[in-house]
């Protein structure tokens, strides 16, 4: 519109009073204009929004026809099944959840549910949460209809055997039934037990007529709580066990498993006190550094082990115990891990995993003296570094030229940042560098990790890695957590290979964020009188 007031718009120029009825005047007509405009607008919405409409139906009625000839309707039912069977999770027992396999394909047409309950293998693990544990007890009309849903799930698994994990602080007497009802065909227990009421120990109390079909168990407590009665559990003596993970208060040394059948065990047993004033004297069960030596002893059959050592005594010697068919083990926790491995025979072992974060570290000499013996076909170590120095560090990994798998650790609060030794370092990454006149330290090397205490740059990394991907041993895995902002960019080489999936790389940096101005930064330091 043509305006007298134009050079006057969007500033801050003041009408005067005969200017503002002269601009009234002036907006009388384009007003008048607008409102035909909207009215057009608004007839053309309304022919816009039946459009919309009529456009909506006729697509429903085409994508309804669509459904009809859907690929996923003319799968056969095998492959079906075999979809099915792979929603189902892989890192824990299935869920009781509608929005999760198994319910969850249930839950799409009739014929999937059909199918989905016709199949006993998408009901074989279940997992069962505690009615009342971390949260306010469910109601009591709940634990009936729960009770429901788990006595049809196991009804859908047939007859095959089950693996079954829950947490209890007390067994609903609702659900009671449905769980015995499946003893026998558990190969799979696993339990988190967060109380010693009678209905949590009479389960425990199952022994092989309950459960002959039971392979691996799990059970575990909280370190200050849950039942210390573990010397008298039948459960744990069922013949068929093969696989034990324990966590629990009491002296491993009375439980009644059968050790000489085990192929598995992890262990980690906390002390506990039959009294309330604290002395040390009266402290009850743990794991001592010999009772490792002890229990491996026990057994014989044993492949994979985990031990933590959780209380601490002076070592008592012990003769050699000799685990004929143990290929990895893992010791957590112990002081006296040159006088434990000193004790044992492994000549089977291939992986080694020794955790020391707390309490005095023990002689490097010893310690490489002691290890010595068990390197002839380790292919696979797990170390915090608290247990060398550069040197025997050094020494250590050229006892082991058949090492595939190096991780080294920090350990859990193991030093600050400040205090944490640069052990491994340029140095060290420069000995496994392999050049054209030496193949370095662990030729074979394909597994690379450091996490927490990488004091080597990322030019040396980076010369690492790509002297190692020529090599005739390329590296296929590297993980690399630094303390550290990044020094510099990925070459071309290595994003090549990380691109075409030949090496699997992970470089974990500091990430700074940057400055920003806060006007009230300190204010609230200040003392406000």
């Amino acid at each position: 519109m043509n305006s007298i007031f134009a050079t006057k718009l969007k500033t801050n120029y003041v009408p005067s009073d005969a200017e503002v009825e002269e601009i009234h005047n002036a907006l009388i007509e384009p007003l008048q204009q607008l409102a035909l405009l909207d009215d057009r607008i608004a007839r053309m919405q309304e022919a816009m929004d039946e459009l919309i409409a009529e456009r909506a139906w006729l697509k429903g009625e085409i994508e309804d026809h669509k459904a009809l000839i859907s690929p996923i309707r003319r799968v056969p039912q095998d492959v079906l099944e075999t979809i099915f069977t792979a929603c189902l999770p892989k890192a824990h027992n299935a869920l009781i959840n509608a929005r999760e396999a198994p319910l969850l394909l249930g839950h799409i047409c009739s014929y999937w549910q059909g199918v989905a309950h016709s199949m006993p293998t998408l009901w074989t693990s279940i997992y069962i949460p505690s009615a009342s544990t971390g949260r306010p007890q469910a109601p009591a009309a709940v634990v009936p209809r729960f009770a429901e849903i788990v006595q049809e799930w196991f009804g859908r698994s047939g007859t095959g055997h089950l693996s079954l994990s829950m947490t209890l602080d007390g067994i609903q007497p609702a659900l009671a039934q449905p769980l015995r009802s499946v003893f026998r065909r558990l190969r799979h227990l696993e339990v988190g037990i967060y109380s010693e009421a009678e209905s949590v120990a009479a389960f425990l109390r199952g022994g092989n007529n309950e459960f002959p079909a039971l392979e691996s168990l799990n059970l575990h407590t909280r370190e200050d709580a849950g039942p210390v009665f573990w010397s008298t559990v039948e459960l744990l003596a069922v013949s068929s066990l093969r696989r034990v993970s324990l966590q629990l208060r009491g002296d491993p040394m009375t439980l009644p498993l059968l050790w000489g059948e085990l192929t598995e065990l992890n262990m980690q047993c906390f002390m506990s006190w039959p009294t309330n004033d604290g002395d040390w004297e009266l402290w009850e069960g743990g794991m001592r550094a010999h009772d490792v030596v002890d229990i491996l002893r026990r057994c014989q059959n044993l492949v994979k082990c985990r031990l933590d050592v959780t209380r601490v005594e002076a070592f008592q010697s012990r003769a050699s115990a000799t685990v004929p068919y143990l290929e990895s083990l893992t010791i957590r926790e112990c002081g006296d891990i040159p006088e434990v491995m000193e004790s044992l025979s492994l000549p089977c072992l291939r992986h080694l995993s020794l955790d020391l974060s707390h309490g005095a570290a023990c002689n490097e000499e010893h310690f490489l003296r002691a290890i010595t013996p068990h390197t002839e076909l380790l292919t696979s170590i797990d170390f915090t570094i608290r247990l060398f120095s550069h040197e025997t560090l050094l020494a250590f990994l050229r006892l082991v030229p058949g090492l595939r798998k190096i991780r080294l650790r920090r350990g859990r609060g193991l030093f600050s940042e400040e205090d944490m030794p640069s052990l491994i370092n340029d140095a060290i990454l420069r000995e496994l560098t392999p050049t054209a006149a030496n193949p370095g330290l662990c030729p074979l090397l394909t597994e690379f990790e450091i996490h927490r205490c990488a004091f080597f740059s990322d030019d040396t990394l980076a010369q690492f890695i790509v002297a190692r991907m020529n090599s005739e041993y390329p590296l296929i895995h590297v993980v690399v957590d630094f303390g550290r902002t990044v020094d510099r960019a990925l070459g071309p080489e290595l994003e090549r290979w990380t691109a075409e999936g030949a090496l699997s790389l992970r470089l974990d940096y500091v990430i700074l964020d940057a400055w920003k101005y806060h006007s009230r930064e300190g204010l609230s330091m200040l003392n406000v009188w």
